[in-house]
């Protein structure tokens, strides 16, 4: 269940960054370019709901994932 969720915004991280460097940077050779092309995304269907133990983590991937976002958009 968390590994869903970290590689959802992994992939969500690589796609964005994709759009936006993807005429000035080249794509790093251990991702496949196919599997940037023609993404799909799907919303949880329900709610899910995490012990205090598995939020701890996904808050914090979470936090570094939107600092992560914020930088490209600064740079």
């Amino acid at each position: 269940m968390i590994r869903n969720n970290y590689n959802y915004i992994l992939s969500t991280i690589f796609f964005l960054s994709s759009i936006t460097f993807s005429y000035a940077q080249k794509i790093p050779d251990f991702i496949n370019p196919e599997d940037l092309k023609n993404v799909k995304f799907k919303c949880l269907e329900e709610f899910e709901v995490y012990s205090e133990k598995e939020q701890k983590y996904i808050d914090i991937l979470w936090k570094e994932s939107l600092q992560y976002l914020e930088a490209y958009a600064v740079a």
